[in-house]
């Protein structure tokens, strides 16, 4: 097993920088996902590590090897791509052995050492079968066996799950994390959904546009974050972001928001006239917060729209002086419908705040509301 360093690794197409300066190390035997939109440089980036493009400049390292020279093939790196690539007219077994097969291993022992692979990955009663006869979750079970076959130091995945519909990706989610646990190999795993991030990495790297915003465990990354970009893509459902300016009288500060809510802010935070966002998350905000010590009634939301998830809704509130609809996570037996009403608190302890550039800053200690 080993750790891979990346160090002012930087990748350039023409004029178009890619990469900017990159450094971070996955640690090994970690699971680290790369994340971030579309065109932030998350795929590159992997493929730069694999040795499927040159880095413009930096230095990639796994363990103590220097990288950068070695050819994709000698890197002891194996790659699972959004695409499964097996052969349509090869079984199973063959598709998983043909590595081997390249290396002139016999039959027999290609075969033997398929079987084991394929009792870990849950193949054995597919090995022949050819992929046309396989679902999608099973033919990239499949792939995933390939790159075992090569006994990798590192797995790499660029975006494995996303041609499966919504029940196979969870299924998948789990595979591949007891397959983390059963083997312990290093892996790095590029995805733009968050969701499949944070519930099977114990790192998160976010990107955008070709440079690291920041890096942290799942929960510090919700919890903690460092910029409100980070805040909007980390959590689902996704983050409330409130607009305000800041207003003081005495030794103290408030935010005042577009509905006219006023959020006390601790003393020295930000200057009279600053203009800041705060961030709330949907499961921060109480719908009919009476008698909740935790919060104060901010505004009057009236029901745009609910998803009914089971255990849980999200509820859209239309909230007077707000440009956008409020989202709040809830209870899934809530008793609303379109059209309904309710008073809605954000939990005091719970906020967010960000400066004019998006940076976080220190959060507030109360909050409190007034009429504009």
């Amino acid at each position: 097993m080993v750790d891979v360093t990346l160090s002012n690794v930087s990748k350039s197409f023409g004029s178009h920088e890619v990469l900017k300066n990159i450094s971070l190390e996955v640690p090994d035997r970690s699971f680290v996902a790369f994340v971030g939109p579309s065109g932030c440089g998350k795929s590159t980036l992997l493929r730069v590590i694999a040795g499927l493009e040159s880095a413009s400049s930096g230095e990639i390292r796994f363990g103590e090897r220097r990288m950068n020279d070695v050819p994709a093939p000698d890197r002891g790196a194996a790659m699972v791509f959004q695409s499964y690539a097996l052969y349509p007219h090869m079984t199973v077994w063959e598709n998983m052995s043909f590595s081997l097969r390249l290396k002139g291993v016999s039959r027999k022992e290609r075969r033997a050492q398929t079987v084991e692979v394929a009792r870990l990955l849950q193949l054995d009663p597919l090995l022949d079968r050819k992929p046309g006869q396989l679902s999608g979750g099973q033919r990239q079970r499949v792939a995933i066996g390939r790159a075992l076959m090569r006994e990798p130091e590192v797995f790499l995945f660029d975006e494995p799950l996303s041609n499966l519909d919504a029940a196979l990706r969870s299924e998948m989610r789990v595979e591949l994390s007891r397959l983390h646990h059963a083997i312990g190999n290093t892996m790095i795993y590029v995805t733009h959904d968050q969701v499949e991030a944070m519930t099977m990495a114990d790192q998160i790297v976010v990107l955008k546009d070709g440079e690291v915003m920041q890096v942290g465990a799942p929960m510090e990354l919700y919890a903690r974050p460092a910029s409100r970009f980070v805040a909007e893509f980390i959590g689902a459902p996704k983050i409330n972001i409130l607009d305000g300016m800041v207003e003081n009288s005495g030794d103290s500060s408030a935010i005042r928001l577009a509905n006219g809510a006023r959020a006390l802010l601790p003393s020295r935070a930000a200057r009279a006239g600053q203009s800041l966002s705060l961030g709330v998350r949907p499961e921060d905000v109480v719908i009919e917060p009476a008698g909740d010590s935790r919060t104060t009634a901010h505004a009057r939301g009236t029901v745009d729209v609910i998803e009914r998830h089971g255990a849980d809704a999200l509820i859209y509130f239309k909230v007077d002086g707000l440009p956008e609809a409020l989202r709040v996570k809830s209870d899934g037996r809530v008793a609303l419908a379109h059209g309904d009403t309710a008073d809605l608190g954000f939990r005091s302890d719970a906020f967010y705040l960000f400066d004019e550039q998006g940076a976080a800053m220190p959060g507030p200690t109360s909050t409190t509301t007034a009429s504009s």
